[in-house]
């Protein structure tokens, strides 16, 4: 499912010796706001990456009442991608 537009951005994935990687999506470290990266290509488009968010945060309240909070590292991506947060209520 796609939620943003197909604009095209520029990404940089870097990986070190020991593995662990950094990514930034128009000169911007992402790399707190997401679980994964998947690099799709295919002859005569565009590479397409897909980026797994750290998407949500349950908090159970003991009145019964539950809060969804998105993480502010994946708010920060989203917002990068073009998402505007809902107004609060």
């Amino acid at each position: 499912m796609t939620l943003f537009d197909s604009t095209h951005r520029g990404a940089s994935i870097q990986v070190d010796v020991e593995g662990r990687c950094k990514v930034q999506l128009d000169g911007h470290d992402i790399t707190q706001g997401i679980t994964g990266v998947t690099l799709e290509i295919s002859q005569g488009l565009y590479p397409r990456l897909v980026l797994d968010l750290s998407a949500l945060e349950v908090d159970v309240t003991t009145d019964g009442q539950i809060g969804v909070v998105i993480p502010d590292a994946t708010a920060e991506v989203l917002t990068r991608l073009g998402w505007a947060p809902p107004p609060q209520p």
